[in-house]
C-alpha cells in the first residue's frame, strides 16, 4: 500500500479538465473519461468536471444518463451576465448535475456570483496580488492561480507561486490551481505530448501541497519557496504523512488538470499510492 493510499490529501484533489489544452479532447472522449474515472478504483481523488458555461448544452446531449451520484461541475465563465443565463437554463432544464463552482478572472463578478455559487477568481501574480486577495476574504470568494501552459513562459516562478500561496493562507482565502499540474514532483518535462515541444521546469501537486502546509505553519516565502523548488521525493514523505496539517486542504481546494491519469501513474510509480 502506497504512502498516500488512505491520506485525506489526496480526496477530491484532481477536477478533471480533459477538454483543455494540451489534452483539449472532444467533449465525446471528456465526458467517457470522466465516467471512467467516477468508477474506478481511484475515484475518490476526483472531485469536479470543469466546463466552459457555452458548453453546458453539447454536454446535455452528450451525457445520455448521469447514473449514481450527481455529476460534480465546475463552470467556467468569462462574461457572467451572459454566462448566468446558459448556467440557469441548464440547473433548470437537466437532472444528474451538480454545479459546485464557477470559476472566472471577474473579479469585479465576485460578490454577484458568491450569492449562488462558490466562486475562484483567476489572479494576475503581479503587485496588485494582496489587495485582490483581500477583496475575495470580504465577500468569501475563493482565489485562483494558473500554474502552466503550452509555453515555457506561462510557468510563473517558485517565487511568485510562493507569494501567492502564503498570502492566501495568511489571509485564510481558499485557492484552486489549474494548469500544469498533473505531476507529482518538480521536474523537467514537455509543454505538450508532442516530441518537439518546449521544455519547461513543471511544478508538482505535491510540491505544492508540501507549501501550503509550510505557508500554514508560518513558513517565510523564502522558505515556502525553497519547498516549491525541490525535485525530490524524500523531504515530502515526513512532512505530508507523518506530520499532517488539518488546515491544508481546507484551503488547498483542488487541482484542474486535463489528465487523471497522469496523476495517478505518477504516484503509483513514486509507491505513494
Amino acid at each position: 500500500m502506497g504512502l498516500l493510499t488512505e491520506s485525506a490529501l489526496l480526496t477530491g484533489l484532481f477536477d478533471y479538465a480533459g477538454l483543455f489544452p494540451p489534452a483539449g479532447l472532444p467533449m465525446a472522449d471528456a465526458v467517457a473519461g470522466f465516467e471512467r474515472y467516477r468508477a474506478g478504483k481511484h475515484c475518490r481523488m476526483l472531485n469536479a468536471f470543469v466546463i466552459p458555461a457555452a458548453r453546458l448544452v453539447e454536454l446535455k446531449s452528450e451525457v445520455t444518463s448521469a447514473a449514481g451520484s450527481p455529476w460534480r461541475l465546475s463552470v467556467l465563465s468569462g462574461d457572467w451576465p451572459a454566462d448566468r443565463e446558459c448556467i440557469e437554463q441548464f440547473r433548470q432544464q437537466t437532472a444528474g448535475f451538480q454545479i459546485v463552482s464557477v470559476e472566472t478572472r471577474q473579479l469585479s463578478a465576485a460578490a454577484e456570483i458568491r450569492h449562488t455559487f462558490p466562486v475562484y477568481i483567476e489572479l494576475p501574480l503581479d503587485d496588485g496580488l494582496s489587495d485582490s486577495v483581500a477583496s475575495l476574504s470580504q465577500v468569501g470568494a475563493c482565489a485562483k492561480i494558473r500554474t502552466g501552459g503550452l509555453t515555457t513562459d506561462a510557468f510563473p516562478t517558485c517565487e511568485a507561486v510562493a507569494r501567492f500561496l502564503t498570502v492566501c493562507c495568511q489571509a485564510g482565502v481558499p485557492f484552486k490551481a489549474t494548469a500544469g499540474l498533473h505531476h507529482p514532483l518538480r521536474s523537467l518535462r514537455r509543454t505538450t505530448a508532442a516530441a518537439d515541444a518546449p521544455l519547461a521546469m513543471m511544478h508538482g501537486f505535491v510540491n505544492v501541497l508540501g507549501a501550503v502546509a509550510a505557508a500554514t505553519n508560518g513558513a517565510t516565502i523564502e522558505q515556502v519557496t525553497a519547498v516549491l523548488d525541490n525535485t525530490q521525493a524524500a523531504p515530502f514523505v515526513e512532512r505530508l504523512t507523518t506530520r499532517p496539517n488539518p488546515a491544508l486542504r481546507h484551503l488547498f481546494h483542488s487541482i484542474g488538470s486535463c489528465s487523471f491519469e497522469e496523476p495517478v501513474a505518477d504516484l503509483q510509480e513514486l509507491s505513494w499510492l
